[in-house]
């Protein structure tokens, strides 16, 4: 497997990992486990990834027994407004996530 450490300026704890490995979507939900235990899960993207990734995460975690929701916005930093986090944050409470 490979690790990228991503480095996020200001950010606490300083950056986050991307994994990188043939068949990883497989090991997701003993990931999630390990490393993210939560009652659920929220798989946000856009509407072109959706379709790609997205149902196929969605899908993995809820045959392992995982609660995921898939939220899908719309593309490019025009869509990046507030009245946009506003209505993710709002489904995101609605589906039970804190």
């Amino acid at each position: 497997m490979t690790r990228v450490q991503v480095a996020v300026p200001r950010a606490e704890p300083g950056g986050y990992d991307v994994l990188i490995e043939p068949g990883l979507l497989a090991r997701l939900p003993a990931l999630l486990r390990e490393h993210a235990p939560a009652p659920r899960y929220a798989v946000v993207t856009d509407v072109h990834v959706a379709p790609l990734y997205g149902e196929a995460v969605v899908a993995q975690l809820t045959r392992a027994g995982l609660a995921a929701g898939l939220h899908a916005h719309a593309v490019g930093d025009a869509a990046k407004t507030l009245a946009t986090w506003s209505g993710l944050a709002e489904a995101l409470l609605g589906g039970g996530l804190g």
